[in-house]
């Protein structure tokens, strides 16, 4: 029989971007802390801080608390996700 040992989701991951432009700095400052935090853990998904944007994948089981706090935190055209 053969056992699969490590980390097994069944969850999935959607794309995801934010636009940084136009929000307070103290606001950016923690959407990439928290992106830090997601990419450091073992959650599916990758994001990616390029200039003025996040991008990626992030997954529906998201523990760093991201997308939490970017749905109350950052208004609707300035992010968008697809599954």
């Amino acid at each position: 029989m053969k056992m699969r040992q490590g980390f097994v989701s069944n969850s999935s991951s959607s794309s995801f971007v934010v636009s940084l432009k136009q929000l307070d700095k103290s606001i950016a400052t923690e959407i990439i802390r928290r992106v830090d935090r997601h990419n450091a853990c073992a959650c599916e998904g990758y994001l990616e801080v390029k200039k003025d944007f996040v991008f990626g994948r992030i997954d529906d089981h998201d523990q760093s608390g991201l997308f939490q706090y970017i749905k109350e935190n950052v208004q609707e055209e300035d992010w968008a996700y697809e599954e």
